[in-house]
């Protein structure tokens, strides 16, 4: 379920958006994100978004290929970026560390694969509408233009990030 919690961090609603709602069920919410008076959450392979004001279910996409997605960052336009991290480990797969772009009209494909991203977690927009992204892999922060190509990268302190947030000055 999603709670909706106050400012102070005490719990307001615990299960706003319930196990089952006007019968739609969340089987792995993980990222989240507000934009345009919405709640989008990422499910598995499903985004799902919801009313702000009401919590109430206001649509999803399904998106084909996807193991399972991570964290989500969603665009002024409605535009949809969501991490797959993929596979890690013993036997890694690169092809598996994905960030996908989904459209407002549900349309959606692979916008980059593969090195040089390391299980891709966090994503953000820097204030440029660049796409920034975290690994878990390495200790990599990657900026992306909305073409895909690689812009610039930068390193964390460590390796094993997880979310992400730009403040407003960079």
């Amino acid at each position: 379920y999603v709670a909706l919690i106050n400012p102070d961090g005490t719990a307001h609603t615990l299960k706003w958006i319930g196990v089952n709602r006007n019968g739609l069920t969340l089987n792995h919410p993980l990222g989240s994100d507000i934009a345009n008076g919405r709640l989008y959450v990422v499910d598995i392979d499903t985004v799902r978004w919801f009313d702000m004001k009401t919590g109430a279910p206001g649509g999803s996409v399904q998106v084909q290929g996807v193991m399972r997605f991570n964290d989500i960052e969603v665009a002024v336009d409605g535009t949809i970026y969501a991490t797959q991290t993929g596979t890690g480990g013993q036997t890694p797969d690169p092809t598996t560390w994905q960030v996908w772009k989904i459209t407002p009209s549900g349309a959606a494909s692979i916008f980059v694969q593969g090195a040089p991203l390391r299980q891709p977690n966090g994503i953000a927009f820097d204030e440029k509408g660049n796409i920034v992204v975290v690994n878990i892999g390495t200790a990599d922060v990657l900026t992306f233009g909305q073409d895909g190509k690689l812009l610039k990268t930068e390193t964390a302190v460590q390796p094993g990030n997880d979310g992400l947030v730009i403040m407003k000055d960079g």
